[in-house]
């Protein structure tokens, strides 16, 4: 366990305050977000879903795999991504923010995978995995990993987010590497927040 559930509540506060900021001010101001979260200083990589509620349909999700920056500035820079450049969804829009909730992962205990990574262990849903060639990444959260998902078929996803071939997976100069996240949610829109276990 990394953060505390009151962290991890302070991490969640944090994706929505910067959501309803950037929809709500003229010029948007980073700072004011990270001064809530300031005690959080680590260098944890981030992701942030969010959800529509109470359905749970995904309305926008990012993750920045990689620490580079402390935690209260990378969740500011991941809900942002989340919301609003998910191309994969319609931005997010200010009447929204009252039929939304909040998770938060925070990427724990990275790991190098040696050996054929067609033999790799994945557990659903509390394990993520990523690949790395050159400046090319490609990463699958631990809640994009559903059980009964075949190996292969999440190699071939993995390598296909990140630009490679379906089948590149078995090449030699890929790195792989899996993740555990300790995750935070909202169980309502702006309600309590609790720790996905």
């Amino acid at each position: 366990m990394v953060y505390s559930l009151s962290e991890g509540e302070t991490l969640v506060r944090a994706a929505r305050h910067t959501v309803d900021l950037y929809l709500n001010s003229a010029k948007f101001n980073k700072t004011i977000v990270e001064r809530r979260a300031s005690h959080l200083d680590e260098h944890h990589g981030i992701f942030v879903s969010i959800r529509h509620y109470p359905l749970g349909a995904m309305r926008g999700s990012a993750a920045l795999i990689k620490g580079v920056k402390p935690v209260r500035s990378l969740i500011v820079d991941a809900a942002i991504k989340a919301a609003f450049e998910d191309e994969r969804h319609v931005s997010i829009s200010m009447h929204e923010l009252d039929h939304i909730v909040f998770e938060v992962g925070v990427i724990t205990h990275r790991t190098k995978l040696s050996g054929p990574v067609s033999r790799m262990k994945i557990k659903p849903g509390t394990e993520g995995v990523m690949l790395e060639y050159g400046y090319k990444t490609g990463f699958l959260l631990p809640q994009e990993i559903k059980k009964g998902d075949k190996t292969e078929k999440l190699l071939e996803r993995l390598c296909k987010i990140a630009g490679l071939g379906a089948h590149d997976y078995k090449r030699s100069d890929l790195s792989f590497h899996k993740f555990s996240a300790q995750k935070f949610i909202e169980t309502e829109p702006q309600g309590a927040v609790e720790e996905v276990l």
